[in-house]
């Protein structure tokens, strides 16, 4: 009970929650179960964290430095209550288990980074985690979508996040053939935590914006996979899946930016353009 009530409490303090009130309706009723509730927002503050630690590394001005600092702070914070949370609950998903090693063993071989022909290696353990997360970001968004799909007011944003669907299902099966094949346990889906309300909660704007930053984790995570992954085989699947991908969001990029939803970043200056002016 104290944990919740600190995450609620957490969940006031940070901007991310403050939303037009225009894009939600408090009154409906749970379209998603709290566990997964805790499971989404255990994930946005991964990628809040990550965000953060990114501009932190580059940001200059003292202000900005500051603003960074505390978003990281309160995304470790939600972090460590979450898990906490879950934990307590009995409903935190860990990761595959590997035996720690006696001593420290050197690649003798090319062999192993070749994995197209003959008998492959096991997976490393770098390579079971980004297998792992990859599945594990797949099936919340697939539920995540599977919600927004059954309440989406838009045809054609209800055809978009049925096709994510899709793509999310198939991303799963793949990763989570790899980790079984190891005798390795994948992460469970989530299909049973969305309900079966169908009446306007979201409005469709907030649902592509909350889409479209889980389809950016999505290509970032695949794209950290292949990075980490000496085996070729793993690196191939995910260079081929990432093209995928990105043709998704660019797809919802033009439904947001047919319908207004999408706010146009800074760019620089055309000089081009300028001189031509």
């Amino acid at each position: 009970m104290e944990n919740l009530l600190k995450w609620n409490s957490l969940r006031r303090e940070c901007s991310i929650w403050r939303i037009n009130p225009k894009d939600v309706l408090p009154e409906a009723p749970k379209l998603f179960s709290d566990t997964f509730v805790l499971m989404y927002s255990r994930q946005m503050s991964i990628l809040a964290m990550a965000a953060s630690s990114a501009a932190l590394g580059l940001a200059t001005r003292e202000d900005v430095v500051a603003f960074h600092k505390k978003v990281l702070q309160a995304a470790v914070k939600l972090q460590d209550l979450t898990r906490s949370l879950m934990l307590k609950q009995g409903t935190y998903i860990r990761p595959p288990f590997i035996p720690t090693p006696d001593k420290v063993d050197f690649v003798e071989k090319q062999q192993f980074l070749n994995a197209f022909f003959g008998k492959k290696r096991a997976l490393t353990v770098v390579e079971i985690t980004h297998l792992f997360l990859n599945v594990q970001t797949n099936a919340i968004g697939k539920a995540l979508i599977t919600g927004f799909g059954q309440i989406a007011k838009s045809e054609e944003v209800k055809q978009f996040l049925k096709r994510g669907k899709q793509i999310a299902q198939k991303h799963m099966e793949i990763f989570s053939g790899y980790l079984l094949k190891e005798d390795l346990p994948a992460p469970m889906s989530w299909d049973a935590a969305v309900m079966d309300f169908t009446s306007s909660i979201f409005s469709d704007k907030l649902m592509m914006f909350l889409t479209s930053a889980m389809i950016a984790a999505g290509v970032g995570n695949h794209g950290m996979g292949m990075a980490a992954s000496p085996r070729k085989d793993l690196g191939f699947q995910y260079a081929s899946l990432i093209p995928e991908i990105a043709l998704y969001a660019e797809d919802g990029a033009n439904i947001m930016i047919k319908n207004g939803w999408m706010e146009e970043p800074l760019q620089a200056d055309d000089k081009d353009q300028l001189m031509d002016s």
